[in-house]
């Protein structure tokens, strides 16, 4: 790291070293050092001490884990986050045609397929096959959390905790 210091320790709150340190773009040292020069002249000192450097890390730590621990689960995608706000909205579920007419049918089915994927990827919803006379429908609903997952990509079955 340019800025001469070691990464922020490890800690429980942060699952991983990679994840614990806050310095892995130049973007993120830029702000640690913006940080550092507000605290020293917080402190009325005219050079950065290794103390600020320090403070500025473990500030700009806690707000990218608080951050993540806040998007936890986030898709990014609005289809899928109004796909998963009608999930909700019905807890006996849904199925792919009746998702469609939640949309209006206003969306082509592969963006659907593709928003069904990042909730499912994001352990935000599952899905089952129900059988009916012709082909089996599938019925999407919203996941509990820590629920296994299980998403259907390119015809392999691949299961989530």
């Amino acid at each position: 790291m340019a800025l001469g210091l070691p990464p922020p320790e490890h800690t429980a709150a942060s699952p991983s070293p990679k994840a614990a340190s806050p310095a892995r773009s130049s973007l993120a040292e830029a702000h640690a050092l913006r940080l550092a020069l507000i605290y020293t002249l917080a402190d009325g000192e005219r050079k950065i001490a290794p103390e600020h450097l320090r403070a500025s890390l473990a500030l700009y730590d806690y707000a990218a884990r608080s951050a993540t621990w806040a998007l936890q689960g986030a898709t990014g995608d609005p289809l899928a986050e109004q796909i998963h706000t009608a999930l909700e909205r019905n807890p006996a579920g849904l199925t792919r045609s009746q998702v469609q007419n939640v949309l209006a049918h206003n969306r082509p089915a592969a963006e659907i397929h593709r928003a069904l994927a990042a909730l499912a990827l994001a352990g935000r919803a599952t899905h089952r096959q129900l059988p009916t006379t012709g082909r089996p429908a599938e019925l999407w609903t919203a996941a509990s959390p820590g629920k296994v997952v299980c998403v259907r990509v390119n015809d392999t079955d691949r299961g989530f905790d």
